[in-house]
């Protein structure tokens, strides 16, 4: 009797394990969303404010279109909107949020947990590396604008 108390103990903690996987994948996303959008605010200005008559400016465009890209926003010179079925790459910092969501469905259903875990990792670290990268550019392109006026 013990032993079967213990397996199904131990089979709901496995269990509850995924869902607690699955919901912390789904967290990072959210937890960087503000972020994502505060910096696509910032690329937004960028857009505004970057003019070919300044000096030094095609080295900045290709700063502020590294920003954009890595971002996953359509191309940064790009003056009409885009179609309203496109969406930004799962490679993207705006588009990883929908793709790990998906992904972490998937994976809870078929009870991959060390996959699970990989991709918390993998979330994390993109997360924060594409934030900090993006947060470069824009800096620097936002210093430059300041420095020229």
């Amino acid at each position: 009797m013990r032993v079967l108390v213990l397996f199904v103990i131990a089979a709901c903690s496995r269990s509850n394990d995924i869902a607690v996987l699955r919901l912390e994948i789904c967290a990072i996303a959210a937890v960087n969303q503000p972020k994502l959008e505060a910096l696509v605010e910032r690329v937004h200005g960028l857009q505004r404010s970057l003019r070919g008559d300044l000096p030094g400016w095609p080295n900045m465009l290709r700063t502020a279109e590294l920003a954009s890209d890595e971002l996953g926003l359509p191309p940064f010179t790009q003056t009409t909107p885009p179609d309203p079925t496109w969406r930004p790459s799962a490679t993207t910092l705006l588009g990883m949020g929908a793709y790990v969501r998906v992904r972490a469905g998937d994976l809870a259903v078929q009870g991959h947990r060390d996959e699970l875990r990989f991709l918390i990792d993998d979330e994390r670290t993109r997360y924060a590396r594409g934030i900090t990268s993006v947060t470069e550019h824009v800096v620097q392109v936002e210093r430059w604008l300041a420095a020229s006026r």
